[in-house]
């Protein structure tokens, strides 16, 4: 993930250097081991490697998505799992909202994976990424985190993305909103 950030960071210097400015400081070892104990599960390396570069973003930055930093990845979770408390249909509580469009809607990464995504998953494991949608069913996205942000720094590489009228990326693939094998 480190060699993903710098790649992404080398673009953003040259290309949007205001978008830097958007991403919060990395968190620490003792950050994750905290959040792994509070929530009783390990994070997968690719997602941890990845917030100890940075820890979320203060704005959108990709495709109209906003990373959160590790404390709203907790609260989020919790808010979901007492809202939906008895219906795991909905909300699974080993699900973590990894970030949101500010409309209800998530990109989550699942540590339980359950065969039940509207795109079906060509491979159910462990740290898989989806999109929960606030009123529709959801669906699969990427293998894992890694994977869905070495596909988001080609594009970025190759000009598929533009700095749109909020000051985030964005590209009229929407990686971030349909299965990676479509993008």
């Amino acid at each position: 993930m480190q060699g993903i950030w710098k790649r992404i960071e080398a673009w953003l210097k040259d290309n949007a250097p205001e978008i830097l400015d958007t991403l919060i400081e990395g968190a620490t070892d003792d950050d994750l081991q905290e959040i792994e104990a509070e929530m009783g599960m390990r994070l997968p390396e690719g997602v941890k490697a990845s917030w100890q570069t940075y820890n979320g973003t203060f704005d959108a930055f990709i495709d109209g998505w906003r990373l959160h930093n590790l404390d709203e990845v907790v609260q989020q979770r919790q808010f979901m799992i007492d809202l939906f408390r008895d219906n795991e249909e909905w909300w699974n509580p080993k699900w973590l909202p990894l970030a949101s469009d500010g409309c209800g809607d998530m990109i989550c990464i699942d540590l339980a994976p359950v065969a039940f995504y509207d795109t079906p998953s060509p491979q159910e494991q462990v740290g898989q990424i989806f999109v929960f949608w606030h009123d529709d069913v959801d669906h699969w996205l990427a293998p894992s985190f890694q994977a869905l942000f070495a596909a988001f720094t080609e594009h970025l590489e190759a000009g598929k993305y533009k700095i749109d009228e909020f000051g985030g990326l964005k590209s009229d693939n929407l990686l971030f909103w349909k299965p990676l094998k479509d993008a």
